[in-house]
């Protein structure tokens, strides 16, 4: 009965810190300008970044988490958990994993 008790406690958990929407497209828009080299391009993404990741982003909500799907240009898809507030990238298309492949042979 203990266990079951824990086990309700950590879902009610995870439903309230699943992250939104919105969260997501700031957060997506803040780490494209981190890992950018200008200010030209922080401000391109300033302009256009939270329209594209809005765009070019698939959102499934599984009520405890939510998985984030968003296509980059060329042939790059970022796939990204939120839960407990945060966001963690799990990986990247498989066509970007060959592509690096066959750049190392």
């Amino acid at each position: 009965m203990r266990s079951l008790f824990l086990i309700g406690i950590v879902a009610l958990i995870l439903g309230v810190t699943n992250p939104s929407e919105a969260e997501y497209k700031e957060w997506f828009t803040n780490e494209m300008k981190d890992r950018s080299d200008s200010d030209l391009m922080d401000f391109g993404i300033d302009l256009f970044g939270p329209n594209y990741v809005e765009k070019e982003t698939s959102y499934t909500n599984y009520i405890l988490f939510s998985l984030y799907k968003t296509q980059l240009p060329g042939p790059t898809e970022v796939t990204t958990v939120g839960i407990f507030n945060h966001f963690f990238f799990v990986s990247k298309s498989q066509q970007e994993q060959e592509a690096k492949a066959i750049n190392l042979k």
